[in-house]
């Protein structure tokens, strides 16, 4: 997970809302206890106002669970921003590279779904695209009823990403109009597909019919033609995807900042 990231502060980000996420009575506070710091230091911290210091760094990687390389990995990045000297900082930047070579991805490849299965990511993506919507942690936080801690790990990964980027007049905007998605299973897909199915019940308690778009068909069909009846479903997809697009991105229009649409293919063996 650490190699994941190119900041530790993000990488402290993205290690509490996983926990929070395995247990919502998990807190920052909770956090700061186990690595042996107040909840003020870790919170100033987490938002760029504190450094770390090397020898703190070292005691909370293996607090953190991190060991050898990884140990290594968050203790450079953690020099990277309190050390001044420039062949320090190079010298420095050559080892996190060897380390963490890594590169730049577009498409939502396994490994790149697996930092954003939490279904929040994409929404926060197209809630940066209303007009007139306040794109706060605290606004987005309150519109989609996650934490503020999910949504700044969530804004920083998607920079990381390149997904989104900073305009002109310094707002944050989507940066990508398609996203294409795996193919191949694995844990990341699982939940997040599991998460939307998850919004579809509680649209179906808390949605008027005005609001909400509910189809439900039962067929009876050969197996040998669900390759057609999945290419049938691929092609309308994409055409209520570009009806989307058309759309005025008016933040008045939406209920809840974001409307969930998701189409699933059921199998029944007779």
């Amino acid at each position: 997970m650490i190699f994941e990231h190119t900041n530790y502060r993000s990488f402290l980000h993205s290690s509490l809302v996983e926990k929070i996420g395995k247990n919502p009575n998990y807190s920052l506070r909770a956090m700061a206890k186990q690595l042996g710091v107040s909840p003020s230091t870790l919170s100033e911290v987490m938002k760029g106002k504190r450094n770390l210091s090397f020898v703190r760094a070292l005691a909370l990687a293996s607090k953190l669970g991190l060991e050898g390389k990884e140990s290594e990995y968050f203790c450079l990045l953690v020099q990277m921003e309190i050390i001044n000297d420039l062949g320090a900082k190079e010298s420095i930047q050559n080892r996190i590279e060897d380390l963490n070579p890594g590169h730049k991805v577009r498409n939502l490849s396994v490994d790149l779904f697996r930092t954003i299965g939490d279904w929040y990511h994409t929404a926060i993506l197209y809630l940066s695209e209303l007009d007139g919507f306040d794109f706060t942690p605290q606004e987005i936080s309150k519109r989609l009823g996650v934490s503020i801690f999910e949504v700044e790990a969530a804004i920083e990964r998607l920079l990381r990403l390149d997904l989104m980027k900073k305009g002109k007049s310094g707002k944050l905007r989507k940066n990508a109009d398609f996203l294409s998605e795996a193919k191949a299973p694995n844990e990341s897909l699982r939940r997040f597909h599991k998460q939307t199915l998850e919004k579809a019940i509680e649209s179906l308690q808390t949605q008027t019919p005005q609001e909400k778009i509910v189809r439900t068909e039962q067929f009876a069909i050969d197996p040998v033609l669900l390759p057609e009846a999945d290419q049938i479903m691929e092609e309308f997809v994409t055409k209520l995807t570009k009806l989307f697009l058309k759309s005025k991105k008016k933040t008045e229009v939406y209920h809840l900042g974001i409307q969930l649409f998701n189409l699933t293919k059921k199998r029944t063996q007779l």
